[in-house]
């Protein structure tokens, strides 16, 4: 059999490795695997990785070309908000499979209801969000990206509370403010000195992302992806 080993995986062909990879790696015998090679001090990631090779085999792909393509995922499909999602959740997925084997049934139980807890606060200041202009989101989201850049990414680092949303809508309301209160001074010189009446249009150069890809970048940010934003309209 010939594998494909050129070209670039299709979108049909990389949701089939997401379910695929997400069903097998639901099944006892499969959790069993990883968790042995644990304990045989083996990498988890190697055994995930090796399931991922077994999927590209199943699927005629060849598995370093099919491994290479998904390095590739982000600029192949930037553009398919849908489907890096669900590229983030299968890295998700990956990641949970090996914290698994790792911590223990135990620890890992408890891992999750804290992970739980953290996602219900997530979906809590998403919904916040939403009352807010886009212009407010990008500003709020850009705090996130800040806030959990300074604390390396730390996943707790990803919520801001109430109090801190509204301080960032006033204080850029307050920057807002200002920017136009300076652009009607420059103005009025440019018209006492008989220059262009166009005023600079400092809102209107702001640039800013639509909702959709802020949220696919904050969510890149953390990976906290089994969050299901599908109830979201990403239209702004």
């Amino acid at each position: 059999m010939e594998y494909q080993s050129s070209g670039m995986l299709t979108r049909e062909q990389l949701l089939h490795l997401f379910d695929r990879f997400s069903f097998l790696t639901s099944q006892p015998d499969v959790k069993k695997r990883i968790a042995d090679a644990v304990n045989d001090k083996q990498e988890a990631v190697a055994v995930t990785t090796a399931i991922q090779e077994e999927i590209f085999q199943e699927m005629g792909v060849d598995p370093r070309f099919g491994l290479a393509c998904l390095g590739k995922v982000n600029l192949a499909y930037e553009n398919d908000l849908d489907l890096l999602i669900q590229f983030y959740v299968f890295v998700a997925k990956e990641e949970t499979a090996c914290e698994e084997a790792e911590l223990g049934p135990e620890n890992f139980a408890e891992r999750m209801e804290m992970q739980q807890k953290l996602q219900e606060q997530q979906l809590e200041m998403l919904k916040y969000l939403r009352n807010f202009h886009l212009d407010d989101q990008s500003a709020i989201l850009e705090k996130v990206s800040q806030q959990m850049e300074t604390a390396n990414f730390d996943s707790e680092a990803s919520v801001l509370s109430v109090e801190q949303i509204q301080d960032i809508v006033r204080r850029r309301e307050e920057d807002l403010k200002k920017k136009k209160e300076a652009n009607l001074i420059l103005g009025k010189r440019k018209f006492s000195h008989h220059e262009s009446a166009e005023l600079p249009l400092s809102v209107g150069n702001l640039k800013t992302k639509n909702w959709a890809a802020h949220i696919w970048e904050w969510k890149k940010a953390f990976h906290t992806v089994n969050l299901n934003l599908s109830c979201y309209s990403t239209s702004g």
